[in-house]
């Protein structure tokens, strides 16, 4: 097994997160036009994913 470099941790986390942000079908598509209601979108997805993280950790009801 190799030993990431510097700047390979840091990409893998930036892929997994535009990986998680490709679940949604409207940013992945882009089916919007406007610049305002695709920040949106990407902001309600940034949003839940957080939600989906957070409720996941141990001590949280």
């Amino acid at each position: 097994m190799r030993h990431p470099r510097q700047g390979d941790s840091r990409r893998w986390i930036v892929e997994r997160a535009f990986a998680l942000l490709h679940q949604y079908r409207c940013l992945a598509v882009r089916c919007e036009r406007r610049t305002d209601i695709h920040l949106g979108f990407l902001d309600l997805a940034a949003a839940l994913i957080c939600s989906r993280r957070l409720g996941n950790l141990p001590g949280r009801s």
